[in-house]
């Protein structure tokens, strides 16, 4: 336990650090959100993703103790597309849970999602929605690769 609790502290510390940094922007933020996306392995968190309007930050096979940390800070055109699909999403209109509970395995994600101070956590087990699936897609865009693969393709049933 541990071993667990010293990564994410120092994580939690890195990601402070970068928020408390001054960046010379020449887009103001009129949307306040931080998304928060667990990946699950066997029922274990094994990826975190987390945005804010300043950073992004990704970590990686956390629950095999070699996690990988990543993190950075936006450009003024990832925060205007991440503001832009932010300030319509449909977030009081998800459910909690997105359940298919004719698969026992799969795609297991849960999704913390704040926007101008309202949270919503929402459960995802093998199911795909459209609405998360596109803010997953504008994310995913921002990473060299796909951590979070979260696609309908992916999903039973296919």
């Amino acid at each position: 336990m541990l071993k667990y609790l010293i990564p994410t502290i120092l994580f939690a510390f890195i990601n402070l650090q970068i928020m408390a940094q001054k960046t010379v922007s020449k887009y103001s933020v009129s949307v306040k959100y931080e998304i928060t996306i667990i990946n699950y392995y066997f029922g274990r968190v094994d990826n975190r993703t987390v945005v804010t309007p300043d950073s992004l930050s990704y970590e990686k096979n956390i629950h095999r103790g070699n996690s990988k940390k990543s993190i950075r800070v936006l450009n003024d055109t990832e925060k205007k597309e991440l503001e832009d699909l932010l300030k319509d999403f449909p977030l009081n209109s998800l459910k909690e849970k997105y359940v298919n509970n004719d698969v026992k395995d799969g795609t297991q994600m849960n999704f913390k999602i704040t926007i101008n101070e309202q949270t919503k956590e929402i459960f995802i087990a093998n199911v795909y929605q459209e609405d998360l699936g596109k803010l997953v897609k504008l994310i995913v865009k921002m990473f060299p690769e796909d951590f979070i693969q979260y696609k309908k393709e992916l999903i039973y049933p296919y």
